[in-house]
């Protein structure tokens, strides 16, 4: 089983919202399924989140056969000819990457929509866990800042420290090199979810340079890999309020949805 999440952006507010999960079932009843997250029923109580078209039931399980169009419109189309150098740019193989793997990786955004989509946090048994993800903010930084982001090589150290008096977001995981050059964030949703599973220097965490995309847009350009350890019996998106799946039918009754 592989579990994907959405995340919303509201954009006067510039607040994330955890929305959403895809789960892409590997046993013999093969296929997807979509439901909504707490954090969706927050967005729509706190700035009016009004969900997504094709999934326009908060309440409701949606399953398919194929990926939905939703997600599916997210990845590169295979037909296209730069669909290598972009799988390259996101550290994956032409060969072996399917759409949901492109989209753990890649953020799939979209200029039309405030959406995105990203890996959970899943430790292991000693509580250990590891991510890639894309920097947030590096377009905020000024010309020199993104000049030190591009002379950054595979596997260098990077240092991540807590935020406390973030502007927007109030707590906020904010990267450095190790000349203290700040480079941007760690995603919103990631940094909600270790800051609620214990303080980030009990989290012994590691923070390297996974990839530079000189030539990829800012949103891609440096991938980084995250790592720690949680407590023990901590694991953010079992317990987290806004990771919950709201309340479904039974899956007998889940509404099934052609892809």
């Amino acid at each position: 089983m592989t579990t994907l999440y959405l995340a919303w952006q509201h954009a006067p507010t510039r607040r994330w919202f955890p929305v959403g999960r895809l789960i892409r079932r590997r046993t013999a009843a093969k296929g997807f399924e979509f439901s909504y997250l707490q954090g969706a029923r927050d967005a729509q109580d706190l700035v009016g989140f009004r969900g997504i078209p094709e999934f326009p039931d908060l309440d409701r399980r949606y399953e398919a056969t194929d990926l939905f169009p939703t997600f599916r419109n997210r990845a590169m189309h295979k037909g296209r000819r730069d669909r290598a150098a972009h799988l390259h740019e996101l550290g994956l193989d032409v060969n072996e990457c399917d759409e949901v793997a492109e989209l753990l990786a890649s953020g799939g955004r979209s200029h039309t929509d405030s959406f995105e989509t990203f890996p959970g946090i899943e430790p292991d048994a000693m509580g250990r866990f590891h991510m890639r993800v894309a920097l947030h903010g590096l377009r905020h930084m000024n010309e020199h800042g993104i000049e030190v982001a591009q002379k950054l090589r595979l596997g260098d150290k990077l240092q991540v420290a807590a935020e406390l008096n973030n502007p927007v977001t109030s707590y906020a995981l904010v990267v450095y090199t190790q000349e203290y050059y700040m480079l941007g964030w760690l995603p919103r949703y990631i940094a909600e979810a270790i800051q609620q599973s214990g303080k980030l220097t009990n989290l012994e965490p590691d923070v390297a340079v996974a990839r530079v995309n000189r030539h990829a847009p800012l949103s891609q350009r440096l991938l980084v890999d995250f790592s720690g350890r949680l407590p023990p019996g901590i694991n953010p998106m079992g317990d987290l309020p806004q990771y919950q799946p709201i309340d479904v039918a039974d899956a007998k009754d889940a509404e099934a949805v052609p892809a």
